[in-house]
């Protein structure tokens, strides 16, 4: 891809933030009462590449705001490895532009299997990460031209910050 595409969708951020901001806020405000109504002891987060940086934001979120301590599954989950795991009272997070990784969506899908509550963070509605997901946020990018996931991945960090903030605001004034 060409500098130009670059820097357009680099130029494309604001009003992608804006829209995520302003149409993603009553299904952040609806995920994150369900995770204020489970017992949740930690945070499991999946997500590979660009998106592995967008986790790593997301493990800063769920300690600052919840105390809840999240950890990784081993990099390549296949549906077997998962089913090692136990994740009994986590909430279970994954995190992809795509929504089509198959080691993400076999993490999902087994968290939800064990009863945890899920959630993906994608930009493509409908994909395989939505369907196994208890919850989805989706990014509203618009399509990835360029090879740097720009728009994307500031979104993923945009939707994480609005879920923890959701999260945090309501436990500040609840009795």
């Amino acid at each position: 891809m060409s500098e130009s595409v670059l820097l357009s969708e680099i130029a494309e951020q604001p009003s992608v933030l804006e829209r995520l901001l302003t149409e993603a806020a009553p299904d952040v405000e609806a995920i994150a009462a369900a995770v204020r109504a489970r017992n949740i002891h930690h945070v499991v987060i999946a997500a590979r590449g660009s998106s592995d940086n967008a986790a790593r934001y997301a493990h800063i979120c769920s300690v600052r705001t919840t105390g809840s301590p999240s950890r990784w599954p081993p990099r390549r989950s296949s549906r077997a490895t998962a089913r090692r795991l136990s994740w009994t009272g986590a909430l279970v997070v994954g995190i992809s532009q795509s929504g089509e990784s198959p080691d993400l969506v076999a993490v999902v899908e087994e968290g939800r299997r064990q009863g945890c509550l899920t959630l993906a963070v994608t930009n493509v509605d409908g994909s395989p990460l939505t369907a196994v997901a208890d919850h989805t946020i989706v990014l509203r990018a618009g399509k990835e031209r360029s090879i740097a996931a720009t728009k994307t991945y500031t979104a993923q960090l945009t939707a994480l910050a609005m879920l923890s903030t959701g999260n945090r605001a309501e436990r500040r004034v609840a009795p």
